[in-house]
């Protein structure tokens, strides 16, 4: 019980001194904002020299050791507002007695402005009750007419207003600044995901046909068949076309060219059907056995099935890429349970094929990426001697 007690008060002294530091705490005055406090008093300083240089009586000489003292305190206060608005209403209080109240509201305005320039609100009322209990003392005790103590506690609300009209006009700054950052980060982030967009294109449009390419260059240069040798030159050529074309329509686009709908071919107007038929020839033209199981869905997306089309397209590059020949494959495309279904499977190499064929791992990035903006999943990886994609769409974007 003892010790439940100690460490609530312990806890409560500990609550006390954050609180403390919290209202304590206030950030420094910018460099810009104390130069034009210590100029306005190095004026002020100037002014009453001046004035003691004309002057040959002794009393101008205290006021200014008197205007000297108050400069010094207000540029303790710029230096750290809190503690030295702490310091200032000491000095005040302890100096009525023997201090010309007049020397003071010059420094009460520039103090007033930076305590509104600065710190808490806790703070603030703080310092408000602390020049008011002054701004009463000294009026009672000096015998001051309420007019010029009035007069004086006007100025140092103006004081206090011009601090917080630059404080607001700090806010409003910090708060433009953010903005502009915030639009600059995001402009950013849109140029990377529209780079990104573009090597996923860039990657889609060559690969596969530079793959089937290289492919079909290979059987050519080792068949000695006449017909083999025809088909391979056939296919090399309709690889060229086809990669071609598909660049031209993203230069196109790329451009924002009204052209593009001039291109807008049977890559974008197919069936999903036509294009696996295609694929399922490029395969079966390296060596590879092919089923087919590829058919068209009625009132499948246009964006959905171009993107069906790339994700086969790119299975069949890595294939070509990886697999051994003659090997199986097999696509297929289905709906079931409110989703379209898209795998592809093909047979795992016996051994590890050394291909010569480069590989960025570009093409997975792409397909997660073209999956992932129709909400779709992607899974992919050996399965009982095969190579297995899957992909599967929610039924909505069909």
């Amino acid at each position: 019980m003892t010790w439940t007690m100690g460490h609530t008060g312990s806890g409560q002294r500990g609550g006390l001194v954050e609180g403390l530091r919290r209202m304590m705490s206030a950030p420094a005055l910018s460099s810009r904002f104390r130069t034009a406090v210590w100029l306005g008093m190095l004026v002020y300083v100037l002014i009453e020299a001046l004035s003691v240089a004309l002057s040959v009586e002794e009393s101008d000489s205290k006021i200014l050791g008197e205007g000297l003292a108050v400069s010094l305190v207000v540029l303790l206060v710029s230096l750290r507002v809190t503690w030295g608005t702490l310091v200032a209403f000491v000095m005040a209080m302890l100096t009525i007695p023997f201090w010309d109240p007049n020397s003071y509201p010059v420094a009460m305005i520039l103090i007033a402005m930076m305590v509104a320039r600065t710190v808490n609100r806790s703070f603030g009322i703080l310092a408000a009750i602390m020049y008011l209990t002054w701004s009463v003392s000294s009026a009672i005790y000096t015998g001051l007419h309420p007019v010029n103590v009035a007069a004086a506690d006007i100025l140092v609300a103006v004081g206090a207003l011009i601090g917080w009209a630059l404080r607001l006009q700090s806010r409003r700054l910090a708060r433009i600044e953010q903005d502009l950052a915030l639009q600059e980060t995001l402009g950013q982030q849109a140029v990377e995901v529209e780079r990104r967009r573009i090597a996923t294109e860039l990657h889609d449009v060559v690969a596969h046909g530079l793959t089937i390419i290289a492919m079909q260059s290979s059987v050519l240069e080792m068949a000695r068949e006449e017909e083999v040798r025809t088909a391979a030159q056939r296919n090399i050529g309709g690889a060229a076309r086809q990669s071609l074309l598909d660049l031209r329509r993203m230069l196109f686009v790329l451009h924002g060219s009204d052209r593009v709908y001039e291109v807008d071919d049977e890559d974008m107007t197919a069936s999903l059907t036509t294009r696996a038929q295609e694929y399922t020839a490029s395969l079966q033209a390296a060596g590879f056995i092919v089923e087919n199981q590829v058919h068209e869905t009625p009132g499948l997306a246009r964006s959905l099935r171009l993107t069906l089309i790339r994700i086969l397209q790119e299975c069949t590059t890595n294939i070509l890429k990886h697999a051994q020949t003659p090997a199986r494959a097999c696509f297929a495309v289905h709906t079931k349970d409110q989703s379209i279904n898209l795998t592809v499977r093909n047979q795992l190499p016996t051994a590890r094929l050394r291909t010569t064929l480069p590989v960025s791992g570009f093409g997975m990035i792409g397909m997660q990426e073209r999956v992932a903006l129709f909400d779709g999943t992607l899974s992919y990886g050996p399965e009982g001697g095969d190579w297995v994609v899957r992909v599967s769409f929610p039924q909505r974007h069909v």
